[in-house]
């Protein structure tokens, strides 16, 4: 595109709204879904794989690792994450009565900086005043209505709090200092030496002490008993079924990737 104004040209890219945010209120969420199929497949896959290299291993920490990156690879294979269209949930407490008063304080402001009148910005300030205890009165009814209409009264306490409060990422939080004697310290370096004095004591105490025979030493003067030998239960299927549904329907992933509700779809 030549703008006339120099001796460059310009470049201009039309990228399309694929999930078109203005007009339907949408925005794309990762998510992983949990169909039946998916999970037929899950099971289907770790029944048909060959575990031999892992029962015949003699070591247990390889062993669990091959076990634990055969049932990712698995799991990622079968149940993938996918980008899906959520629809952004509107404030009920936002009534259309509310929705008109912040048009006319939206319009009051505009007048109010483009005015000398006296009369009209305190209006504006009486009128923010008692909108405020409007939206506040519409919030606090809104949420009455949906503690006593929950049957999670605890969960919906925490999702109104995580509302009110919001995330964290856009907040600046200032550090604290406090005076110890004429030194003043900050949170956040005291914090770092607390720290490092507890990661770093052992490895002090070991090479101010190190002849372990001294540790063996007081180890057998305080247990003078033999050790008791570690018996090898063994752990029937039955067992870990109902372990497995004495879990909670959680949705959350340990370090494995496999969250409790794929673990009770797998054992019924």
């Amino acid at each position: 595109m030549i703008n006339g104004l120099s001796d460059h040209e310009t470049q201009y890219l039309c990228v399309n709204n694929i999930f078109d945010w203005q007009a339907g209120n949408f925005r794309p969420v990762k998510k992983r879904l949990i169909t039946k199929s998916a999970v037929s497949m899950f099971i289907e896959l770790f029944k048909n794989e060959s575990w031999d290299n892992i029962i015949n291993h003699s070591d247990v920490n390889e062993s669990f690792d091959l076990f634990l990156n055969i049932s990712v690879i698995i799991f990622e294979s079968c149940l993938r994450m996918q980008y899906v269209t959520n629809k952004v949930s509107n404030n009920h407490q936002i009534t259309a009565g509310i929705k008109v008063s912040c048009k006319c304080k939206k319009y009051l402001y505009i007048t109010s900086k483009t005015t000398n009148c006296s009369k009209i910005k305190v209006y504006y300030i009486q009128y923010c005043r008692f909108l405020r205890k409007v939206i506040r009165k519409a919030k606090e009814m809104c949420y009455n209505e949906l503690l006593s209409s929950s049957t999670n009264k605890s969960k919906t306490s925490w999702n109104i709090i995580n509302n009110e409060i919001g995330t964290a990422s856009g907040k600046i939080f200032t550090e604290t200092e406090f005076k110890l004697g004429s030194k003043i310290i900050g949170t956040n370096q005291s914090a770092k030496i607390f720290n490092n004095y507890f990661i770093n004591s052992v490895d002090e105490l070991i090479t101010q002490q190190p002849n372990t025979a001294s540790a063996m030493f007081s180890l057998t003067e305080s247990f003078p008993y033999e050790f008791p030998q570690i018996i090898n239960i063994p752990v029937t299927e039955a067992e870990v079924i109902c372990a497995i549904s004495s879990l909670k329907n959680k949705t959350s992933c340990g370090c494995d990737g496999l969250s409790n509700k794929i673990l009770k779809l797998c054992s019924s």
